[in-house]
C-alpha cells in the first residue's frame, strides 16, 4: 500500500521501486536517500500493536530520519468500499511498472517473490481493506529496541508495539 499510495505519487514507478529495499535484506523497506520508511500493518484488535522482526527495523543510526508508516487491514467482501485481493494488487503495479519499463516489471515481481507471494497459492477468494493508521517519527523517544542497547550476546530481537503507545 505504502509503495502504490504514496511512492508512486511523489516519484516515479522505477524510482520508487529501487526504493523498495526490505525484500532485499536491508532492514528498513524503503530507502529514500538517508531517508527510510518502515512500513506495517495490524489486523483489527481492541489493542492494536505491529510486530518489529529485528532490532535493526527502527535503528536511526547513520539515516536522517526514520518514519513507520502503519496501516490497519481487515478481511473484505469482494464488493466492499476499497476492497482487493492481493492477486490484483499485484497485477496492478506490475502493469503500471511494465507500461514504464518492462524490465521494472520483472524487477517489481521478483520483490514481490522475496517477501514470500507464491502464484501456486489461491489469494483470489480473500479480500481486504487497507486504511492508514498513522505516520510516526522514530526519534531517541520511540520506544524501541535497537542493537546498541542490547547486551552482548543478545541478536535476532523480535517485539510488539502497542499503537496506543506512539505519539504521532
Amino acid at each position: 500500500d505504502y509503495l502504490e499510495t504514496y511512492l508512486f505519487s511523489y516519484f516515479c514507478i522505477v524510482n520508487s521501486l529501487k526504493m523498495w529495499t526490505g525484500p532485499l535484506g536491508r532492514p528498513k523497506d524503503f530507502e529514500v536517500g538517508r531517508y527510510c520508511v518502515e512500513a506495517k500493518a495490524t489486523g483489527g484488535s481492541s489493542s492494536p500493536a505491529i510486530k518489529i522482526s529485528s532490532e535493526d527495523q527502527l535503528d536511526t543510526n547513520g539515516i536522517a530520519k526514520l518514519y513507520l508508516y502503519v496501516c490497519s487491514v481487515s478481511s473484505s467482501s469482494c464488493d466492499g468500499v476499497g476492497s482487493f485481493n492481493l492477486e490484483s494488487k499485484i497485477e496492478k503495479v506490475f502493469l503500471k511498472s511494465a507500461a514504464e519499463d518492462p524490465v521494472m516489471g520483472e524487477f517489481f515481481l521478483s520483490l514481490v517473490y522475496a517477501v514470500g507471494y507464491s502464484e501456486e497459492d489461491d489469494y483470489s477468494n480473500n479480500y481486504w481493506t487497507c486504511s492508514e493508521i498513522g505516520t510516526y517519527l522514530v526519534e531517541n523517544t520511540f520506544p524501541r529496541i535497537i542493537s546498541s542497547n542490547l547486551p552482548n550476546g543478545i541478536f535476532k530481537v523480535k517485539y510488539c508495539l502497542q499503537l496506543a503507545s506512539l505519539e504521532k
